[in-house]
């Protein structure tokens, strides 16, 4: 009976660490504001549903980087302080293009149907074609 108390104490202390480090990076509560300034116009079904899809693939996007993630890393012979290094300049190229974008008014004229919205949402790389 230890056994399985220790494993579960394992088990709890591993995913409170992966929830701790990834809530302050994913931050849904100031996230918030921006999916509905980028989803304004579309009707609250087709948002939720786009929310829904987003999720989804981030779920599945994580577990796969849990399974697999260490596996890639080695095989490419990259390090942990080389993917964090990275992943800071992404993170801070996409906060200055945020900084740097047209005024809301000049967004709406370019406003994207539903299913081009769900599209950009699920693959980030179509809005630049």
């Amino acid at each position: 009976m230890p056994d399985v108390l220790d494993n579960l104490r394992h088990l709890l202390a591993t995913v409170s660490l992966a929830v701790g480090a990834l809530l302050p990076i994913v931050d849904p509560l100031s996230s918030a504001p921006l999916y509905l300034q980028l989803t304004s116009g579309l009707p609250p079904d087709e948002r939720l549903s786009m929310a829904k899809a987003v999720a989804l693939d981030s779920f599945l996007l994580l577990v796969a980087c849990a399974f697999v993630g260490a596996y890639v890393l080695d095989f490419f012979g990259l390090s942990i302080p080389a993917v964090q290094v990275a992943g800071g300049i992404v993170v801070c190229a996409m906060g200055w293009i945020l900084l740097n974008r047209p005024d809301s008014a000049d967004a709406q004229s370019r406003a994207t149907p539903a299913v081009d919205a769900l599209i950009v949402a699920a693959f980030p790389g179509a809005a630049a074609r």
